[in-house]
This record gives structure tokens, C-alpha cells and sequence, in this order.
């Protein structure tokens, strides 16, 4: 599969009528296959499982890398994975959203994402040298209209 690494800030990839959540690309693969997954979630103060999701693909981007550095530096492995989810494709998604209280223009939620609704997914920090056609493939069979990008930058 060919694809090209460009030279591209996050912050430009933001779709209208999406939610943004990244992910180190080690999970990737799962979010193709099950979805946005609350049992993979953060508590609240309530004991209740959440997820964290924003509206613009940087602030997830962001998020992820700020959340799993150490992971990522133990692990090597820096590239980051924001998947965009297409309102239009889940109307639920607006159903149990509230603000994160911790990070300003974070998003949280208490239901689960379909992977029907991801349209769009970024692969930040791509190498060059590192083989992303397994994961890519795994998109185009997914949903062939799925939108992917792979960046060299970091935001």
C-alpha cells in the first residue's frame, strides 16, 4: 500500500461536525475494530467511567501525548493516532457529553463510539523508515471512505 508522510499541523486536519480521540498507536487497531470503548476509560470522582474526547483533533492530540509520554518513551513508539468521528455517521455521540473538568476544551463521555463513525484518522510523528500499511489496510476495509493522514509534526 503507498502513502506519503507530509508535512502538516494537526490543528489544519480539523473536520467540522466531528470529536476527536487519540490514542498511542499501539491501541490503534482496537478502536478500528470495537469502537471507542468505555471499559478502556478514566474514573471520575463518582466511580462512573468516562472518556475523553475534544472537539478539535490538536487538543486530542495533545491529550494522548501528555497522558502516555512515559508509555511512549518506555515503549519507543511515539506516533500518535487521532481518530475523527463523524457526527453525522453516530448522532448518539452528543447524547452524554460534559466538559472535562481537569483540561480546558476537552470533552468527556459516557457512552461508547462506534467505529462506523470514524471518517478521518492521523497518524502524528510518522517515520518514514515504520510500515503503516497493516493499519491502513485495516481502515480501507473498515470503511473505504476513511480520510488518513500521516504527519511528521508533532501538534
Amino acid at each position: 500500500m503507498a502513502y506519503e508522510i507530509v508535512k502538516r499541523n494537526i490543528s489544519e486536519l480539523t473536520l467540522p461536525d466531528h470529536f476527536y480521540h487519540a490514542t498511542p498507536i499501539w491501541a490503534a487497531e482496537a478502536i478500528l475494530d470495537k469502537g471507542l470503548k468505555l471499559e478502556f476509560g478514566k474514573y471520575n470522582q463518582d466511580g462512573k467511567q468516562y472518556l475523553c474526547i475534544a472537539e478539535l483533533a490538536s487538543t486530542a492530540n495533545g491529550s494522548c501525548d501528555t497522558v502516555h509520554s512515559d508509555k511512549m518513551k518506555q515503549r519507543k513508539e511515539h506516533e500518535i493516532v487521532t481518530f475523527g468521528f463523524n457526527l453525522y455517521l453516530d448522532p448518539k455521540m452528543l447524547d452524554h457529553l460534559g466538559d472535562d473538568l481537569k483540561y480546558p476544551g476537552r470533552l468527556v463521555t459516557f457512552r461508547n463510539f462506534s467505529p462506523k463513525a470514524v471518517d478521518q484518522l492521523i497518524i502524528s510523528r510518522a517515520k518514514p523508515d515504520r510500515d503503516y500499511s497493516n493499519l491502513l489496510e485495516k481502515c480501507d476495509r473498515r470503511n473505504p471512505k476513511i480520510e488518513y493522514v500521516l504527519t511528521s509534526t508533532r501538534t
